[in-house]
């Protein structure tokens, strides 16, 4: 619909829910820095409010958008990504008022939207639940869609600010106009910057870690390992999960926090060009003492490589912020050992 190719983004869609509005995330970038910190105290993962540093010498930049949420009731649904449309985009773009009406492009022009893209998504539903010898396992959805798509580097420096939303209708619905039953996510607005993040929302250097296992035990037979994932289900603490990917630029390692009840980690991995891999740390209590289990994943599809338990004199008594840095501080430890062993 474009005459230019504006953004180059990733759409993830990764659905177990079905909820009266969908919810729109900004994944990690390529030649692009999201400065604001990643939050999990609203509906959404990310905040709607983001400020992203771009290199502004490549041609294009690369967003990630995932978009979560959406029902999976065995209907048919279309899936749109829209953005807001300005006097600026308007003339850029050489954008007219469409000649029909009633079409779903003269409600976008309504909206003052402009669609960007859009996704059909075929008839899915929840899985039936597995049994297990403790109980059912939860119902997922079978579904986890990726889409490409482009965005020019010179129009995002020129209009330096977009809001972004995503759209959602079945497929009845939309042949029939009925535009009154379209489902949006929140707006996120962008705003694009040419210099590196602000200091006050630059990556700290995480401190020197202060955990002393007392003994550590390594991981090779895949059964034992997989019986120690399943107990660890039930002993880790409350939010006692830490997962990050491994983003690799210059040779150099970034460990990126990902949220995993929103997305799997290979999802957020093939939103990242340099993803090599992620860590996942479960911190736990077992027989009175302190347990911390680290898995080490390999490439774009998580492959479980490396494994080791850490075991400390003292049961750890809350999930704090500074447990999580230290955790994080270990698991880029076990990390390096892993990737340095292959």
């Amino acid at each position: 619909m474009l005459k230019k190719a504006i953004l180059i983004s990733t759409i993830s869609i990764y659905s177990q829910f079905s909820a009266a509005a969908i919810c729109l995330d900004e994944l990690q970038t390529d030649n692009a820095q999201i400065c604001t910190p990643i939050t999990t105290k609203n509906k959404c993962t990310m905040p709607n409010q983001l400020t992203l540093a771009i290199n502004s010498k490549v041609p294009a930049i690369k967003i990630g958008f995932a978009t979560s949420q959406i029902p999976a009731d065995g209907k048919d649904y279309k899936l749109f990504l829209l953005v807001e449309r300005t006097k600026l985009l308007t003339s850029l773009l050489k954008l007219k008022k469409p000649e029909t009406t009633n079409t779903f492009e003269d409600h976008l022009w309504k909206l003052k939207k402009i669609l960007i893209t859009k996704l059909e998504i075929p008839a899915t539903r929840l899985l039936r639940n597995a049994r297990t010898r403790i109980a059912a396992t939860p119902a997922i959805a079978n579904l986890t869609k990726i889409l490409p798509f482009n965005f020019d580097t010179a129009t995002l420096l020129k209009q330096k600010q977009l809001s972004i939303q995503a759209a959602l209708i079945t497929t009845t619905d939309f042949k029939a106009a009925k535009w009154d039953k379209i489902k949006f996510s929140e707006i996120d607005t962008l705003k694009f910057i040419t210099k590196s993040c602000p200091n006050k929302v630059r990556k700290k250097k995480l401190i020197t870690t202060k955990l002393k296992p007392e003994q550590v035990q390594e991981f090779t037979d895949r059964k034992k390992l997989a019986t120690e994932m399943f107990r660890s289900v039930f002993t880790h603490l409350e939010n006692g999960n830490v997962t990050v990917i491994i983003d690799k630029i210059n040779n150099k390692w970034q460990l990126v926090p990902v949220d995993i009840t929103k997305y799997p980690m290979n999802i957020y991995c093939l939103a990242k060009k340099n993803c090599i891999g992620g860590i996942y740390a479960s911190i736990q209590n077992h027989n009175k003492k302190g347990e911390i289990l680290y898995r080490i994943h390999k490439g774009k599809n998580m492959t479980i490589s490396c494994a080791w338990k850490e075991f400390y004199s003292e049961p750890f008594k809350t999930m704090s912020e500074q447990l999580k840095k230290d955790a994080l501080e270990r698991a880029w430890h076990w990390g390096k050992v892993c990737f340095k062993a292959s």
